[in-house]
């Protein structure tokens, strides 16, 4: 998997710099229709907050930093007059383990997203998903288990696999889960590194071979709007295509119900909010 995971991203950096990653070029509106977006305050999310503001939704910045968001709804609306958003403060930080903000926020919005004709959820996570491991007996890699690649690459699993759960629980309904890698793109997620020389070979590398932040919301945008994908659910894009070629880690079903019913016992679900496995 580890020489699989070397050959996609040396794959991937080819496509960036010959300027291959796909565009999506459908044009589908989404007037009358809601969008909600968490970490729309910077980079990708902020990028298709305004690319779906073009296309008449109206958005909602689900973010923590007031100030952050109203600079965000600014900034979209220098480049949109007729922008249709607006924050609200939405805190995830004390459940950000592995995602586990997104998965309660994601399940207490449900009973809303049923009231629609249709809904689609999706989840951005990353091809670094393919060296990630669920550790269910330290879940949140405390006493000295954590280190930030591990983490972050179990944090990108879980996102698919969630998705992949997900879709199965809403098999019934007409609401979709998708998830995607979005490329690898020109933001400041060195600023991380502690290393300077680190930090210095990560920024320059970055500037070389990562794509631009508005084509990184690419693949976002095509799951949000692509009808095609109207009979598609729980499945992973990449370059706006579907990957049907996922490492075992992300197809995995026992391992994505047991990372379903750990996250319900960790937050402490509320049985109104609980999905039953779908048969």
């Amino acid at each position: 998997e580890k020489v699989g995971m070397t050959l996609a991203i040396i794959k991937e950096l080819a496509q960036n710099l010959l300027g291959l990653r796909n565009k999506y070029s459908g044009n589908t509106r989404l007037d009358g229709q809601v969008v909600v977006i968490t970490g729309a305050n910077q980079g990708i999310g902020k990028e298709t907050a305004y690319q779906l503001s073009l296309r008449g939704a109206k958005i909602i910045i689900g973010c923590r930093d007031e100030l952050r968001a109203e600079n965000a709804i600014k900034e979209i609306v220098s480049r949109n007059p007729n922008a249709n958003i607006i924050h609200i403060k939405l805190d995830l930080s004390s459940l950000h383990e592995y995602c586990l903000g997104h998965y309660l926020l994601t399940l207490q919005l449900l009973p809303l997203l049923r009231k629609a004709p249709k809904a689609r959820i999706i989840n951005v996570s990353s091809s670094v998903y393919a060296s990630g491991k669920i550790n269910f007996e330290n879940i949140n890699l405390r006493n000295g288990a954590f280190e930030m690649w591990t983490a972050y690459s179990q944090s990108k699993l879980a996102n698919v696999l969630f998705t992949r759960e997900l879709a199965k629980r809403l098999g019934d309904t007409t609401i979709n889960a998708y998830s995607l890698h979005p490329g690898i793109i020109n933001t400041e997620w060195y600023r991380h590194i502690e290393s300077p020389v680190g930090k210095f070979i990560a920024k320059n590398f970055t500037k070389m071979f990562a794509i631009s932040i508005e084509r990184g919301t690419q693949t976002t945008l095509y799951c949000a709007l692509e009808e095609s994908l109207d009979n598609e659910s729980g499945f992973y894009y990449d370059n706006c295509l579907l990957v049907d070629n996922m490492y075992a880690n992300a197809t995995d079903d026992k391992s994505a119900e047991k990372l379903w019913e750990l996250s319900a016992d960790l937050v402490k679900l509320e049985d109104k909010y609980r999905l039953p496995k779908h048969i």
